[in-house]
């Protein structure tokens, strides 16, 4: 679990000046966040390292649920490594940030990588608003027609649409 290399190049000296970074909590980068303004929509994204079995620090899921009431009107994504399994169950990580998050009124969406699979998925619903959790890792998938491994440069793009109120 140590991030002493992904602290030295992805680390707060890097992003603190750039002016979508909302900042970090503790000393290090493990958990922090973003504002990106695209048109009229704004996208508040917290990034929560991966603790595995350690489960969860509840003083860093309380800091991420004040950057999102801090952020009202903006819209909710939770980012980190193991949200959901492969048949669409919570992780026991995902389940935490689940119930520390569900009662912020703007998180709409949380989305992770770990599980050797290409995607699922997961609604819940919670007072009548509804947050979308998904699951996308390339990282064993192998392309014989380009001849390529270990995700073969494959990511997900999100196309959002305010006025349709969708996601794609």
């Amino acid at each position: 679990f140590a991030t002493t290399l992904f602290n030295k190049w992805f680390g707060v000296k890097r992003f603190k000046d750039r002016a979508y970074y909302g900042g970090h909590h503790g000393d290090s980068n493990d958990n922090s966040w973003i504002l990106v303004r695209a048109g009229n929509l704004e996208i508040v994204m917290v990034n929560l390292e991966y603790r595995g079995v350690l489960g969860q620090d509840p003083k860093v899921l309380a800091w991420a649920k004040d950057v999102f009431d801090d952020h009202p009107d903006a819209l909710g994504i939770v980012n980190s490594h193991h949200i959901v399994n492969a048949n669409g169950s919570f992780s026991a990580e995902g389940k935490q940030m689940y119930d520390a998050v569900k009662t912020a009124a703007n998180v709409q969406l949380m989305t992770s990588g770990h599980i050797k699979e290409f995607r699922a998925r997961r609604t819940d619903e919670h007072m009548g608003r509804k947050i979308h959790s998904m699951l996308a890792d390339y990282q064993d998938l192998i392309v014989k027609a380009d001849d390529c491994a270990g995700g073969c440069g494959y990511m997900r793009i999100w196309r959002f649409s305010p006025m349709k109120n969708q996601l794609k």
